[in-house]
């Protein structure tokens, strides 16, 4: 793991860079006693979004059947 590390600072640089939230981003939602912050129900709706799209992109397209004559 410390290689690994050690090998992405060479390739980008030791300085770490930093990225704002988009305003639709900012902030939280309280439902009932739990606070919900907008920020990683975007990053949960992105992952899943993208779980739904590899899903159907192996169970029904061409691709999923190339890859079971394969193995």
């Amino acid at each position: 793991m410390l290689v690994l590390s050690e090998m992405l600072k060479v390739v980008w640089g030791p300085n770490q860079l930093y990225a704002t939230v988009p305003d639709f981003m900012r902030g939280s939602w309280i439902l009932g006693n739990i606070i919900v912050i907008k920020n990683r129900v975007f990053i949960i709706a992105i992952g899943l979004l993208v779980f739904f799209l590899t899903y159907l992109l192996l169970k029904k397209t061409r691709i999923a059947w190339s890859s079971e004559r394969v193995s």
